[in-house]
């Protein structure tokens, strides 16, 4: 899935929990699984070269893990991490699976294509059920 996917997922996770600035929390948690490996001097190469693509920072563990070490300085944010960690690994079962539930073997729900169509339409659809929920909130 596309950044962009990643952040609609971590935005509706956000925004299913609440109506305010953490949605940002939770769709920024969204990229930090990539971004680990990505942009952590040496995590590229040290995840790959050890767990592979979509290595540790793939596994609930490591979000759990993130989650309790947020939860040392913001506790009221810690969830809200973990909401847009643990979404960023759900759609990536969808695209061509993750080590989720490590160490037991990689899970695969679909093979979706980053930067497909189909990529696009579901965070079109994340988007869309994010924007709704903020809709009903403010409507309430």
């Amino acid at each position: 899935m596309t950044g962009l996917t990643h952040m609609a997922g971590g935005a509706l996770a956000g925004a299913a929990m609440s109506g305010d600035y953490r949605i940002a929390v939770a769709a920024l948690a969204a990229l930090m699984p990539d971004w680990f490996q990505v942009n952590v001097p040496g995590g590229s190469s040290l995840t790959r070269g050890v767990f592979g693509h979509r290595g540790i920072s793939h596994w609930l563990i490591t979000a759990i893990g993130v989650a309790a070490l947020v939860a040392i300085v913001s506790p009221g944010l810690s969830v809200y991490v973990l909401a847009g960690w643990v979404s960023h690994i759900v759609l990536d079962v969808l695209s061509n699976g993750a080590p989720a539930l490590w160490p037991l073997p990689r899970i695969t729900l679909a093979r979706i294509k980053s930067g497909s169509f189909l990529d696009a339409i579901v965070g079109s659809a994340l988007l869309s059920l994010f924007f709704a929920i903020l809709l009903v909130r403010l409507l309430r």
